[in-house]
């Protein structure tokens, strides 16, 4: 195992708040043992059952990781966003024509092949309100060097689908 992948986990975990955020970290861990990241195959949705309303898996469909598609958006994540975005390319989503650095942060965690914690910008479309959100960002892959899916986890800061824990 790289070294620099299990400091970066420590540094994560330590800015997580979120119980929940927490817990899917921890799985994520779990399920990738001494791989650098797990497959997607590896996770068993009922195991992350109560966390999936603040789940998304998002495809990164060729090689240099420039194309993302929705696969799976939790029912909390449409609500707060006012759509639903799965099957649809990055491209054709407003929100990044607004966010274009949003793009990047994706491209970190598939260039990178590690998990990433930011602040994001949500923006419900439907209503034009603005909240903050953190958003883990997780790598998942059949092979330690190529990443396939990642896998986003919501914990909303402010607004009307703020998170308890």
């Amino acid at each position: 195992m790289d070294s620099g992948v299990d400091n970066n986990l420590l540094e994560l975990r330590s800015n997580l708040r979120g119980q929940e955020q927490l817990a899917v970290l921890d799985y994520w861990c779990e399920r990738r043992g001494s791989r650098r990241m797990p497959a997607r195959s590896d996770l068993d949705p009922l195991a992350l059952a109560r966390l999936m309303p603040n789940i998304m898996l998002v495809e990164t469909s060729d090689i240099d990781c420039a194309r993302y598609r929705y696969r799976l958006i939790g029912t909390r994540v449409v609500q707060a966003t006012g759509e639903d975005r799965t099957g649809r390319h990055f491209a054709e989503v407003a929100f990044f024509r607004q966010h274009p650095d949003e793009l990047q942060r994706y491209a970190a965690v598939a260039i990178s092949r590690r998990p990433v914690f930011t602040l994001e910008p949500f923006t419900n479309q439907a209503h034009g309100t603005t909240y903050d959100a953190e958003r883990l960002m997780l790598p998942l892959g059949r092979a330690d060097d190529h990443v396939d899916m990642i896998l986003a986890h919501f914990r909303f800061r402010s607004g009307p689908y703020r998170s308890a824990s």
